[in-house]
């Protein structure tokens, strides 16, 4: 079911079952660059989709169905707050009367073999799964008994029901709740970015955070030889993967950061805005009777750019 407004300013305050996976790397859709501006408020509040909205009208469909199959009774919970690291919540769809079992419930399109497993395995999507690790954390250190198992109950492209089984490792939970610490701490505490990545909110927040720049060309220090190589591997085609590509260049503009660009041995790497630039609206002057130079200054605005990113590898 949707969140009220209480819940959605609670999860404000730490970090949640949806948060868990992007945290610690395991999210292809979140970053923790995501999580960080979120907390902070420095994004707005994602207001939902069409995926949500069947999700949600869904979900009730797709309890029922559980709760007839299984032969139990399902109540829905509430946000979750762990009494020790307040900082660690989760809002499970249902919990099990009488059992120690948590269900969460997915609606989903195409049903991928390399996602999914066999139905009644634990091979579920990553994201899905430290989800479901971090739900039973949180609500065994509440409930009068460990929470031992998360039941998964996923309805795929509308028409194809499946439960899978993800039991408690402690093991898992601990390293989750130890990496969620240092990222409260560590970011949203101090208000410090976490380390960027290759995804486009990492590029995004690049952008602002280092939007002016002087016109030194400094000296690069040894960390961006790594990051330059990386590149110019992805460049050559020796690395296929874009998102390598993505990474190298966002640390080597965090490395340049309020710096026109770095030098070294393996070349050069420049980080600038171009001259701003200026576009008439003709169709609008036009339109005006006498078309005088103040009419045009009138329809002309302009347009500041992006910092434009350049490496030049020197030929070796």
């Amino acid at each position: 079911m949707p969140l009220t407004t209480e819940q959605l300013q609670l999860r404000k305050t730490g970090i949640g079952s949806s948060d868990i996976a992007a945290v610690v790397g395991l999210n292809r859709f979140r970053s923790p660059v995501d999580v960080f501006q979120e907390k902070l408020g420095l994004t707005p509040a994602f207001e939902g989709n069409e995926y949500t909205y069947w999700g949600n009208a869904l979900e009730p469909v797709i309890a029922n169905r559980y709760a007839e199959e299984e032969g139990v009774e399902l109540v829905e919970c509430e946000t979750l707050v762990h009494p020790e690291h307040n900082y660690a919540l989760a809002t499970p769809d249902r919990a099990v009367v009488g059992q120690p079992t948590l269900v969460e419930i997915k609606c989903s399109g195409m049903r991928r073999s390399n996602d999914w497993g066999e139905p009644g395995s634990d091979k579920v999507p990553p994201h899905y799964l430290i989800q479901c690790q971090w739900q039973m954390l949180v609500a065994s250190a509440l409930a009068p008994q460990p929470i031992e198992d998360v039941h998964l109950a996923a309805l795929f492209s509308g028409n194809r029901y499946e439960v899978y089984i993800i039991k408690a490792d402690p093991e898992l939970q601990s390293y989750l709740l130890s990496m969620a610490g240092k990222f409260w701490n560590q970011h949203v505490v101090t208000g410090e970015p976490p380390p960027i990545d290759g995804s486009e909110r990492s590029t995004a927040w690049l952008n602002e955070y280092w939007e002016q720049h002087d016109d030194e060309i400094a000296e690069a220090p040894e960390e961006a030889i790594v990051w330059a190589e990386q590149l110019k591997a992805a460049r050559n085609g020796e690395d296929v993967n874009k998102a390598a590509r993505r990474e190298a260049e966002n640390h080597l503009k965090d490395i340049i950061g309020d710096r026109a660009g770095i030098v070294g041995p393996w070349g050069k790497a420049t980080w600038k805005k171009p001259k701003p630039g200026s576009k008439t609206d003709w169709e609008a002057v036009a339109k005006e009777s006498g078309a005088t130079q103040e009419i045009i200054n009138k329809h002309t605005v302009i347009k500041e750019a992006n910092r434009r990113f350049l490496v030049r590898f020197d030929a070796r």
